[in-house]
């Protein structure tokens, strides 16, 4: 019996306590591939027995997933009870946002125009990209913008949060609670994104390296 497959030896021990050995006779038993039983219903057995596997990890890593979730929302809950108890207001996103920056990057970087520019526009790009917009749309969008006059930041801030409302009641995603869970989890990922940040292509707008793509 081979145990070249992950799940070979697993399933093989079971049919051997169920059947017995005549039933895992091989086709061609130096070959690992999937078809390969002569019996047919121990073959549609192995193939069922891969699909619960899979399925089974996919659970396996969606509820790891949640369970990361709730222990960010479960802590965040935690921080606002401790000012409410202590008779502070909650700070404002903004302001929990600052010494995130700092710790993660340093004065310089945080407060680099150029180089917050060009996350925003990275965040944002992909955002409407997990929403549905497409290259050719982003594009004709950068045309558009940049045809414009420039406008006024404030104003253009206030637009900025106002569709990514309005988005997000179309997504039905809550945006408070989207923000304060990323941001809960940054602070676990500090050394991770220094890294990225040091290995960015030097006085380039983007965040690492290119590959080849079609043209819009």
């Amino acid at each position: 019996m081979s145990n070249k497959h992950p799940l070979r030896a697993e399933f093989e021990a079971y049919i051997l306590r169920d059947r017995g050995p005549a039933y895992l006779v091989r086709n061609d038993p130096a070959d690992d591939g999937e078809h390969d039983y002569e019996d047919t219903h121990v073959q549609e057995a192995w193939e069922a027995w891969q699909a619960a596997r899979e399925s089974h990890s996919k659970l396996e890593s969606e509820r790891e997933h949640w369970e990361r979730q709730a222990k960010l929302w479960h802590d965040q809950a935690n921080e606002y009870l401790s000012w409410c108890a202590q008779g502070r207001s909650v700070p404002s996103y903004q302001s929990r946002v600052h010494p995130w920056m700092l710790a993660c990057f340093g004065e310089s970087i945080a407060t680099d125009v150029d180089e917050r520019n060009h996350r925003f526009v990275e965040e944002a790009l992909e955002l409407a990209q997990a929403s549905g917009c497409t290259r050719s749309e982003a594009h004709q969008l950068v045309n558009y913008v940049f045809d414009r006059p420039i406008g006024e930041i404030t104003q253009e801030v206030g637009g900025v949060m106002l569709t990514l409302a309005a988005l997000c009641n179309a997504r039905e995603v809550n945006l408070a609670s989207a923000a304060d869970v990323e941001l809960a989890r940054v602070w676990t990922k500090i050394e991770k994104i220094r890294a990225k940040q040091a290995a960015k292509p030097k006085h380039s707008p983007l965040p690492g390296p290119t590959f080849e793509s079609p043209s819009p």
